[in-house]
């Protein structure tokens, strides 16, 4: 029974991480792309989201 709730807990706490980086990407779309207009690759964009959201 442990385990069934540990891993309904797992699944509840990836779906709020996952909600909430598709949330701060759907806010911040407009700077990223700016930054990648401005010359910056994927991996150093990708860096500053990942970084945003930690």
């Amino acid at each position: 029974m442990a385990s069934i709730y540990t891993g309904l807990a797992a699944d509840i706490a990836f779906g709020i991480v996952y909600t909430s980086a598709r949330i701060s990407l759907s806010e911040c779309a407009r700077e990223l792309a700016s930054l990648r207009v401005l010359g910056s690759t994927r991996g150093e964009v990708l860096r500053i989201l990942l970084l945003e959201l930690a």
